[in-house]
């Protein structure tokens, strides 16, 4: 979704990538700089941006961002538990969601991320490529740096949500955008369900066949150094 600010005829900038990686901020921020912005977590639409970006003869540029895997997965648990068009995640109203205590509502994560993590996030980056034509693992990430900027065909600017407040504005100098302020959208804290989520993540435990799903995966292990994944899982189980 776009929320209608900027349709797709006209946009400068695609902010395409899965959700809940800080792409509302992105849009937001460069909205605010004057910058024409199309944003979807949806290949059809992402596909055809690039279609009429290249038909108007302009150069286009995509940013998509990343982040820990599994307080991804968590982050969409929340936003999507009451929304029974995300199947995946669907438990019950919000009525009947209010009722369900932090331990049950860690059992119900658990009975189906590891299905949404095999399908959605392997799906999701195999329909960036085939939208895009650009592979995100075919050059190293700077994980000191927090964000990349590829010089191919179209321009795709990468980033991590953990670094983000710093590499927002050094990275939209390199693509030639405005470099105003990141401005927070969306997030967790901005939500009526803050106060469980962070109960959850206080909570959370991840048993050792999650933590090798998740840290062991090609993407975490692209994106983040070894030392940065030992800190992950060192924070999910309170070591």
């Amino acid at each position: 979704m776009n929320d209608g600010q900027t349709q797709i005829t006209g946009a400068d900038v695609l902010v395409f990538q899965m959700g809940k990686v800080a792409s509302k901020s992105v849009q937001h921020s460069l909205l605010a700089g004057g910058v024409k912005v199309f944003h979807t977590h949806r290949q059809p639409q992402a596909v055809s941006w690039l279609v009429e970006r290249r038909a108007e003869g302009g150069s286009p540029i995509i940013i998509t961002g990343f982040r820990d895997l599994l307080g991804r997965n968590i982050s969409d648990f929340f936003f999507n538990i009451s929304n029974p068009a995300t199947k995946s995640w669907f438990v019950g109203d919000a009525a009947f969601v209010q009722t369900l205590t932090v331990d049950q509502l860690i059992a119900e994560f658990d009975a189906r991320h590891r299905r949404n993590y095999r399908t959605a996030m392997r799906g999701w980056l195999m329909r960036f490529t085939e939208a895009t034509g650009v592979d995100l693992f075919s050059e190293p990430f700077p994980h000191e740096q927090g964000f990349q900027v590829r010089a191919s065909t179209p321009c795709v600017a990468i980033y991590r949500v953990e670094n983000l407040n710093e590499a927002f504005e050094p990275m939209c100098r390199r693509l030639g955008l405005p470099d105003g302020p990141l401005i927070r959208r969306n997030d967790a804290a901005s939500h009526g369900y803050a106060d469980r989520y962070r109960a959850f993540i206080d909570a959370y435990r991840p048993d050792d066949d999650t933590v090798a799903m998740i840290y062991d995966s090609p993407l975490m292990r692209h994106f983040y150094s070894g030392a940065e994944i030992d800190r992950f899982i060192a924070v999910w189980r309170k070591a």
